[in-house]
């Protein structure tokens, strides 16, 4: 029976702490104290993770620290599962708590031809011997950090300094057994400096990563956060679907991550991987483009999507410049995309939901005669505010268009006979309605000193040469406006 068992130091792996256990103990060999540890001899040990241990051996380690800063705060779970979906979050949390070892690496580390670009995790157990000084300074004894067996970590957060590879394989093939770091770490090692800034850049963001708080609420994909923060950037062409520029992303991320020995992130089919849901995975591989994307650890960890989507931000500024008196042509210039997008956004946004079969036996007992008189007034004066804009290109006056402006419910104009007959004798033949653009656009490249020709009336109106010619020619014949003094 255990009797004693030691308290976890600052950042020290599970399984460190069991083989000083061991190593105190007075057991011939570290195999004989396993033997006590845990059910099975035999089994494979995980470094980094609980793992399948005896319950007298669980009921001793959860006396000095709870079951949650065990699994949080001395296994590789913060790392590993933190952009896992929510439910396989759960699922690996719960496995560690019932001490499945199988289950966990199973959920965490299953890796598949798909993701085998993420490359093998290191296969021996690492050192820093700065900190290995210090912690015998401190403690007595050198003891294993978690931050330096993190794949892709080759420099000590802290020191800057390269880790070292002890004698200590740590290949899951096998079975390492526990073995101490005070045992094979030698007082005699000099410390290699890193002079590589990008190594230091991805060891600090990713140790620090690893020690932020777990979100257990949140489903937020990474996949889709990530995604998100390429919005308003160069990577992500402008348009209202999602359409990613992933050879120069590829071509810039190779170039930024040249010098960094674990990165190998070099297809664009791996590149879309960390674009979907799959992408909790490869931890290193979001890290590595939180860092290049300029995201903060907490940020990344938190991942908190905007409140409204892309599309959504997208279909409101192609509104507000189409009730502005812009045409889709002129929009889509402006906020270079195409225009078919432009066009889709406005029938997208204008478009009012049909009113449920309730709604309409409701309507049928509305007093409609004063609802007309009512809403006539209002309606007059958008009629007289659209033909008088003079600041903003001419729009048509249209029983859509008087709902719209003054947010009226669609289809309660046309059982109002007053508004209807006022909108209908304020609408304008095709041929009218081009007359009064062009005096507008005349007007206007007039006052701002512009010359008056095809191309210059082409431009400020969304109109064809053609079209504009013909009007001209016509307006002409009939004498009269602006244009025709063109």
């Amino acid at each position: 029976m255990i009797g004693y068992f030691p308290t976890p130091y600052p950042d020290e792996l599970l399984y460190s702490v069991c083989a000083r256990y061991c190593d105190w103990s007075p057991y011939v060999s570290s195999h004989s104290g396993a033997g006590e540890l845990l059910p099975d001899i035999h089994q494979k040990l995980d470094a980094e993770f609980l793992g399948t241990i005896s319950d007298d051996t669980y009921r001793m380690m959860t006396q000095n620290c709870t079951p949650s800063e065990l699994i949080m705060q001395h296994t590789m779970f913060p790392y590993r599962a933190r952009f896992l979906p929510l439910q396989r979050r759960k699922l690996v949390l719960h496995s560690a708590f019932i001490r499945k070892s199988d289950v966990t690496r199973q959920m965490v580390r299953a890796k598949t031809r798909y993701y085998s670009f993420e490359g093998d995790k290191p296969l021996y157990l690492r050192y820093c011997p700065v900190c290995a000084k210090e912690d015998r300074k401190s403690y007595g004894e050198a003891y294993l950090h978690r931050s330096h067996h993190l794949y892709g970590v080759d420099v000590c957060p802290v020191h800057k300094c390269y880790l070292i590879d002890s004698p200590a394989r740590r290949d899951s093939k096998r079975n390492i057994g526990f073995v101490a770091a005070e045992t094979f770490i030698q007082t005699e090692v000099k410390a290699i400096a890193c002079r590589n800034p990008i190594e230091i850049a991805v060891a600090d963001y990713i140790t620090a990563v690893l020690h932020e708080d777990v979100d257990m609420i949140s489903d937020t994909s990474a996949g889709l956060y990530l995604d998100s923060r390429l919005r308003g950037t160069k990577y992500q062409k402008a348009d209202r679907g999602m359409r990613r520029n992933n050879v120069l992303l590829l071509n810039e991320l190779c170039e930024y991550y040249q010098k960094l020995p674990s990165f190998r992130l070099r297809t664009i089919k791996q590149l879309q991987t960390l674009f979907c849901r799959s992408v909790g995975l490869m931890p290193f591989e979001v890290c590595l483009l939180g860092l290049f994307l300029g995201i903060s650890p907490a940020e990344l960890c938190s991942m908190k999507m905007p409140e409204k989507s892309y599309v959504e931000r997208f279909d409101e500024e192609v509104l507000s410049l189409y009730r502005q008196g812009m045409a889709c042509t002129q929009i889509a210039s402006k906020m270079h995309v195409s225009e078919k997008s432009v066009r889709f956004a406005v029938r997208t946004s204008m478009r009012r939901p049909s009113l449920p079969s309730d709604k309409r036996k409701a309507w049928n007992k509305l007093d409609w005669d004063l609802i007309d008189k009512e809403l006539l007034p209002k309606v007059n004066a958008e009629i007289q505010r659209i033909l008088s804009d003079k600041e903003r290109k001419p729009i048509r006056v249209s029983v859509h268009r008087i709902e719209t402006q003054l947010n009226i419910t669609k289809g309660r104009l046309v059982k109002c006979h007053r508004c209807l007959s006022a909108i209908r004798a304020a609408t304008e033949t095709n041929e009218q309605y081009i007359s009064r653009v062009l005096d507008w656009a005349i007007t206007k490249i007039s006052a701002d000193g512009g010359t008056v020709n095809l191309k210059s009336l082409h431009l400020i109106t969304g109109m064809s040469k053609e079209a504009i010619a013909d009007a001209l020619d016509a307006v002409e014949n009939q004498g009269g406006g602006a244009a025709a003094n063109t």
